[in-house]
């Protein structure tokens, strides 16, 4: 059975629309931080900058989720579009370095040195870091001066980022779902496309 996907949009308010980036125990994007530090293979850089890399959003990747806000089971995506319009709110509206722990405690520790979206999978730094990511992919790293939080960090603690912001759940009906998902399939794997596949009909 097909599970309902909800396309999630930035809501258009006149305040604003996006709170922080909060750095979270099980980031909904499924991917952790890369540490650096003089032992990684990747990037030959001493753990003393303390500075960690993650996606923030990864376009079309399907989030389940099963809560009355959304009538049950149901799987969430961000567009290519609403991804852009985030990193330019976070920017824009000085929200980048707006810093939570798991979306409770703002902290002071954590700032953020490098915001970029991925264009060229293959040959983008994400991937030099050892990272599989969609080209319109979400990356950011921060710097971690809280001597208490990057210890957490290494402890695994913490292990990717999440954005708090104000979206709109829009539904899609059966033929829209598969529209979006379909284009995903050419990036896929064939373990992966079967199971896209599967779940499309």
């Amino acid at each position: 059975m097909m599970l309902k996907k909800i396309e999630m949009i930035l809501q258009k308010t006149e305040g604003g629309n996006i709170n922080a980036v909060s750095i979270v125990k099980s980031p909904a994007v499924e991917k952790n931080f890369v540490l650096f530090s003089k032992d990684n293979l990747k990037m030959a850089i001493d753990e003393e900058k303390q500075t960690v890399t993650a996606p923030l959003l990864i376009p079309y990747q399907l989030i389940y989720r099963n809560s009355d806000f959304y009538l049950g089971e149901c799987e969430l995506f961000f567009s290519e579009e609403t991804i852009r319009d985030a990193s330019i709110l976070l920017m824009k509206d000085g929200k980048i370095n707006n810093v939570t722990l798991d979306h409770d405690n703002k902290t002071d520790g954590a700032s953020c040195i490098e915001l970029w979206i991925v264009s060229n999978s293959e040959n983008d730094k994400a991937n030099e870091l050892g990272f599989d990511v969609a080209d319109g992919t979400l990356m950011a790293t921060y710097l971690i001066e809280d001597v208490a939080l990057w210890s957490q960090i290494k402890e695994g603690k913490f292990n990717g980022f999440s954005i708090e912001a104000n979206f709109d759940a829009i539904e899609l009906n059966v033929a829209d779902a598969k529209k979006e998902l379909i284009g995903l399939l050419s990036e896929m794997d064939n373990t992966e496309k079967l199971e896209i596949q599967n779940t499309l009909y």
